[in-house]
């Protein structure tokens, strides 16, 4: 259940906005419910009883991981930060060392609560996260589309902008949802909503569609709509975003504007051959000698 939606449900119920509030952090203190936050709003779950009764059995300091996994979502915690936080928590004993929390992670791995996963390119790091999340992908290293597949990201934007004139507006969710019924997506099993916001984002900055804000009842939404002064409306006519190196980068979250770093900008060989081919695409023919 969305923020918005369990607002207008306690509302309906005559439940005190700070009540609410209270009661949902302490359902989510004692692993009875988990919230997932997103970029623009957060989703509630009924967590499954038995792994609610799991967490009571290691103590709270396994209640205390959950409930900051849980709110990590898809970039989870490094293992130390996550040790750290639990005993910063105030939740558990001052006494508690890192050793027994150490051990409560190792039993949430063994219960099936929690998993663990190695960062791209670094194979000494341990990222926890709940075990039914996929990480992101400036932790996976997953991109959604490879080398040769720009053509693929014509097709996208092509796609979205044929379904908002026929829609004239919708959401992101929406648009995502009519793509999927089209071939578009067939050879992207894991197109997700993240996904479809990196194209709609592009679409926005390479003047394709408009975004705007839709208020009902108080529950705002973004909306997109084609951009009707935008002559150029085919994807691939476009020099795309996408097709800068760092947009599928594995190892991009690590890079630094640091001429000193091992992965920067300034030593990055694929982003200086990107650049040296764009600006002899874009550089007029040289006039001949006479």
């Amino acid at each position: 259940m969305t923020q918005a939606a369990m607002n207008r449900a306690c509302k309906e119920a005559g439940i005190d906005i700070n009540k609410q509030t209270l009661a949902l952090n302490e359902m989510v203190s004692n692993g009875i419910i988990a919230k997932h936050t997103t970029v623009d709003t957060c989703v509630y779950q009924l967590l499954d009883s038995n792994n609610t009764m799991q967490l009571k059995n290691l103590g709270i300091e396994a209640i205390v991981a959950y409930e900051l996994l849980t709110k990590a979502g898809s970039m989870g915690l490094h293992k130390d930060q996550l040790i750290k936080a639990v005993r910063d928590s105030g939740k558990v004993p001052a006494s508690t060392t890192k050793q027994k929390v150490a051990k409560v992670l190792d039993l949430m791995l063994n219960d099936k609560l929690v998993k663990t996963i190695k960062p791209s390119g670094q194979k000494a790091v341990q990222i926890y996260m709940l075990i039914d999340l996929e990480p992101h992908h400036s932790i996976s290293g997953h991109a959604w589309f490879d080398n040769g597949q720009e053509n693929l990201v014509s097709e996208l934007f092509d796609g979205v902008v044929s379904v908002l004139r026929t829609e004239r507006y919708g959401t992101m969710d929406k648009i995502l949802e009519n793509l999927r019924r089209t071939d578009t997506l067939r050879s992207l099993p894991s197109f997700g909503p993240d996904e479809m916001q990196q194209v709609i984002d592009a679409m926005i900055l390479e003047g394709l569609i408009v975004t705007f804000n839709y208020d009902h009842d108080g529950d705002s939404q973004i909306l997109y709509k084609p951009n009707m002064d935008q002559q150029r409306v085919s994807g691939c006519q476009l020099l795309s975003l996408f097709e800068v190196p760092c947009g599928r980068c594995p190892i991009r979250a690590q890079c630094r504007m640091d001429p000193v770093s091992r992965i920067s900008p300034q030593s990055c060989e694929y982003l200086t051959n990107w650049m040296a081919a764009s600006t002899t695409k874009q550089a007029p023919a040289k006039p001949g000698r006479m």
